[in-house]
Protein backbone atom coordinates (compact mmCIF):
# COMPACT_ATOMS: atom_id res chain seq x y z
CA UNK A 1 0.00 0.00 0.00
CA UNK A 2 2.88 2.25 0.69
CA UNK A 3 4.30 1.90 -2.53
CA UNK A 4 1.08 2.35 -4.48
CA UNK A 5 0.69 5.67 -2.51
CA UNK A 6 3.99 6.73 -2.97
CA UNK A 7 4.35 6.20 -6.41
CA UNK A 8 0.43 7.72 -7.33
CA UNK A 9 1.81 11.38 -5.88
CA UNK A 10 4.29 13.49 -6.89
CA UNK A 11 5.63 16.70 -4.93
CA UNK A 12 3.98 19.65 -6.36
CA UNK A 13 6.15 21.96 -3.73
CA UNK A 14 7.51 22.52 -0.63
CA UNK A 15 7.34 24.94 1.83
CA UNK A 16 9.18 24.74 4.99
CA UNK A 17 8.49 21.89 6.68
CA UNK A 18 5.17 20.99 4.57
CA UNK A 19 4.45 18.97 2.11
CA UNK A 20 2.00 20.00 -0.81
CA UNK A 21 0.82 17.05 -3.03
CA UNK A 22 -0.10 16.64 -6.70
CA UNK A 23 -2.28 13.32 -7.34
CA UNK A 24 -1.17 11.96 -10.60
CA UNK A 25 -4.49 9.67 -10.40
CA UNK A 26 -6.76 12.99 -10.93
CA UNK A 27 -4.85 15.12 -11.56
CA UNK A 28 -5.47 17.94 -8.78
CA UNK A 29 -3.79 19.44 -6.20
CA UNK A 30 -4.49 16.83 -2.94
CA UNK A 31 -5.78 19.03 0.07
CA UNK A 32 -3.78 16.75 2.50
CA UNK A 33 -0.53 18.30 4.12
CA UNK A 34 1.93 16.21 5.53
CA UNK A 35 4.69 17.31 7.93
CA UNK A 36 7.40 15.52 6.48
CA UNK A 37 10.13 13.64 7.71
CA UNK A 38 12.82 11.79 6.59
CA UNK A 39 12.08 10.27 2.68
CA UNK A 40 8.60 12.51 2.43
CA UNK A 41 10.28 15.09 0.59
CA UNK A 42 11.06 12.80 -2.61
CA UNK A 43 8.96 12.31 -5.63
CA UNK A 44 6.84 10.01 -5.59
CA UNK A 45 8.21 7.23 -8.06
CA UNK A 46 11.85 8.41 -7.47
CA UNK A 47 11.12 7.33 -3.55
CA UNK A 48 12.02 3.23 -4.67
CA UNK A 49 15.01 4.91 -7.04
CA UNK A 50 16.76 6.58 -3.74
CA UNK A 51 16.76 3.90 -1.37
CA UNK A 52 18.78 2.32 -4.04
CA UNK A 53 20.97 4.88 -4.62
CA UNK A 54 21.57 4.92 -0.59
CA UNK A 55 22.23 0.86 -1.18
CA UNK A 56 24.98 1.89 -4.06
CA UNK A 57 26.38 4.51 -1.79
CA UNK A 58 26.71 1.79 1.08
CA UNK A 59 28.54 -0.50 -1.49
CA UNK A 60 31.11 2.09 -1.82
CA UNK A 61 31.51 2.42 1.91
CA UNK A 62 31.87 -1.16 2.32
CA UNK A 63 34.50 -0.83 -0.43
CA UNK A 64 36.31 1.71 1.63
CA UNK A 65 36.39 -0.78 4.42
CA UNK A 66 33.25 0.70 6.11
CA UNK A 67 35.41 4.15 6.49
CA UNK A 68 32.60 6.80 5.50
CA UNK A 69 34.71 9.57 6.20
CA UNK A 70 37.35 8.06 3.53
CA UNK A 71 34.55 8.32 0.98
CA UNK A 72 33.38 11.59 2.05
CA UNK A 73 36.47 13.14 1.72
CA UNK A 74 36.69 11.41 -1.92
CA UNK A 75 33.31 13.10 -2.72
CA UNK A 76 33.99 16.48 -1.30
CA UNK A 77 31.74 16.80 1.28
CA UNK A 78 31.98 16.16 5.40
CA UNK A 79 30.97 12.54 6.71
CA UNK A 80 28.18 13.93 8.65
CA UNK A 81 26.78 15.01 5.65
CA UNK A 82 27.32 11.64 3.90
CA UNK A 83 25.59 10.28 7.21
CA UNK A 84 21.96 12.27 6.10
CA UNK A 85 22.79 11.66 3.02
CA UNK A 86 22.70 7.95 3.15
CA UNK A 87 19.97 8.32 6.09
CA UNK A 88 17.93 10.06 3.17
CA UNK A 89 17.18 13.14 4.52
CA UNK A 90 19.30 15.14 2.11
CA UNK A 91 19.42 14.36 -1.73
CA UNK A 92 23.00 13.34 -3.44
CA UNK A 93 23.81 17.20 -4.87
CA UNK A 94 25.50 17.86 -7.93
CA UNK A 95 29.05 18.83 -6.28
CA UNK A 96 28.67 15.83 -4.72
CA UNK A 97 28.66 14.02 -7.80
CA UNK A 98 31.33 16.30 -9.54
CA UNK A 99 33.44 15.19 -6.95
CA UNK A 100 32.98 11.80 -7.08
CA UNK A 101 33.15 11.57 -10.84
CA UNK A 102 36.45 13.34 -10.56
CA UNK A 103 38.07 11.04 -8.04
CA UNK A 104 36.78 7.80 -10.58
CA UNK A 105 33.88 7.23 -9.33
CA UNK A 106 30.67 6.14 -11.88
CA UNK A 107 28.23 8.64 -10.72
CA UNK A 108 25.91 6.89 -13.82
CA UNK A 109 26.49 3.90 -11.73
CA UNK A 110 25.51 5.98 -8.68
CA UNK A 111 21.92 6.94 -10.27
CA UNK A 112 21.05 4.36 -12.18
CA UNK A 113 22.46 1.22 -11.44
CA UNK A 114 23.44 0.60 -14.87
CA UNK A 115 27.38 0.09 -16.13
CA UNK A 116 30.22 -0.39 -13.61
CA UNK A 117 30.69 1.32 -9.84
CA UNK A 118 34.36 3.06 -10.64
CA UNK A 119 35.42 4.44 -14.01
CA UNK A 120 38.56 3.59 -15.74
CA UNK A 121 40.98 6.09 -15.49
CA UNK A 122 43.15 7.34 -18.37
CA UNK A 123 46.22 6.92 -16.16
CA UNK A 124 45.44 3.10 -16.49
CA UNK A 125 45.03 3.06 -19.86
CA UNK A 126 48.22 5.06 -20.82
CA UNK A 127 51.33 3.87 -19.24
CA UNK A 128 53.07 6.36 -17.14
CA UNK A 129 56.67 7.51 -17.68
CA UNK A 130 59.12 5.56 -15.41
CA UNK A 131 61.42 7.86 -13.27
CA UNK A 132 62.30 5.24 -11.16
CA UNK A 133 65.60 4.47 -12.66
CA UNK A 134 66.84 7.91 -12.66
CA UNK A 135 65.78 8.40 -9.29
CA UNK A 136 67.76 5.34 -8.49
CA UNK A 137 70.69 6.75 -9.91
CA UNK A 138 70.41 9.82 -9.30
CA UNK A 139 70.25 8.42 -5.14
CA UNK A 140 73.93 6.77 -5.92
CA UNK A 141 75.64 10.19 -6.99
CA UNK A 142 74.33 11.58 -4.23
CA UNK A 143 75.91 9.06 -1.71
CA UNK A 144 79.14 9.08 -3.62
CA UNK A 145 79.03 12.47 -3.19
CA UNK A 146 78.13 11.98 0.53
CA UNK A 147 80.79 9.27 1.20
CA UNK A 148 83.70 11.71 -0.34
CA UNK A 149 82.87 14.93 1.78
CA UNK A 150 82.53 12.50 4.74
CA UNK A 151 86.05 11.04 4.06
CA UNK A 152 87.49 14.18 3.51
CA UNK A 153 85.81 15.95 6.81
CA UNK A 154 87.26 12.93 8.77
CA UNK A 155 90.75 13.41 7.11
CA UNK A 156 90.85 17.38 8.10
CA UNK A 157 89.85 15.77 11.51
CA UNK A 158 92.89 13.58 12.33
CA UNK A 159 94.84 15.92 10.56
CA UNK A 160 94.01 18.65 12.89
CA UNK A 161 94.47 16.25 15.90
CA UNK A 162 98.22 15.47 14.56
CA UNK A 163 97.57 11.98 13.38
CA UNK A 164 99.33 11.49 10.26
CA UNK A 165 97.35 9.90 7.18
CA UNK A 166 96.75 8.88 4.01
CA UNK A 167 94.91 8.29 1.19
CA UNK A 168 94.19 4.53 -0.43
CA UNK A 169 90.89 4.40 -2.59
CA UNK A 170 89.10 6.92 -1.00
CA UNK A 171 89.49 5.76 2.40
CA UNK A 172 91.31 7.53 5.51
CA UNK A 173 94.67 5.03 6.46
CA UNK A 174 96.63 5.93 9.81
CA UNK A 175 100.20 5.68 8.71
CA UNK A 176 102.75 4.11 10.67
CA UNK A 177 104.99 5.68 12.41
CA UNK A 178 107.60 4.77 15.37
CA UNK A 179 106.54 8.11 17.28
CA UNK A 180 104.33 7.74 19.91
CA UNK A 181 101.24 10.06 20.31
CA UNK A 182 99.81 10.51 23.55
Amino acid sequence: MAKELLCSITVLFLSKRKLHLFSTRCKTVCKLRITFKYNFYLRGPCMVKYTEIIERIKFYVRQKGGNKSALARDWGISPSHLGVVMKGTRQVSSTMLKNANDNGYNTDWLLTGQGEPYLLTSSKEEPTPDYRDELLASKDKVIALLEEKNSLLEHQLKKDRGVATRFTNSKIVPLRTNNVIM
